[in-house]
């Protein structure tokens, strides 16, 4: 992870780790309660209350609430939908998400709000003619400095100084 946006140190309030969505009810359901919280250039943000997002239907039974290994249970969700229509290529998909979760877990160490369910989706592609490798190390600065703004705004968390 890059020092610059490293989180600093793990504050009195830490509320614990994070869990990642997986199922796409729990996706359409937290995209659905709020719509669009915040958005930059590429990336959109989705906030959404844990408690509506994991409700008894009648398709399905009541989900548990997510656990981690050691039955840790989780303080927050994120989820993360990177389509292909915009990064076609796998290392740049797979690249994205990287960032998505390693700045979520850069917030989660500040204080993650308890039972908030994110989801950070890739709303428009990045320049081929800009960035034409895959992935390279100016795209992944570019990704997570604009991950950084979208956090800040979305979870309304002190700013952090960045070194870029």
């Amino acid at each position: 992870m890059d020092q610059s946006l490293a989180p600093g140190p793990v504050p009195a309030a830490y509320v614990g780790p994070l869990a990642h969505l997986r199922a796409g009810v729990e996706f359409q359901a937290a995209m659905a309660r709020n719509g669009r919280i915040t958005k930059t250039a590429h990336f959109a943000a989705h906030l959404s209350d844990a408690a509506r997002v994991f409700v008894p239907t009648q398709a399905r039974p009541r989900a548990p609430a997510p656990r981690l290994p050691g039955d840790v249970p989780a303080c927050g969700w994120v989820g993360v939908v990177v389509p292909k229509r915009w990064a076609r290529r796998a290392v740049t998909r797979s690249g994205i998400k990287r960032e998505i979760y390693a700045q979520a877990r850069s917030w989660s160490m500040r204080g993650w709000p308890m039972g908030i369910v994110l989801v950070v989706r890739l709303h428009r592609a990045f320049d081929r003619s800009e960035f034409p490798s895959a992935w390279s190390a100016a795209l992944a600065g570019v990704v997570r400095t604009e991950l950084h703004v979208l956090m800040q705004r979305t979870l309304g968390a002190p700013a952090v100084a960045l070194r870029v």
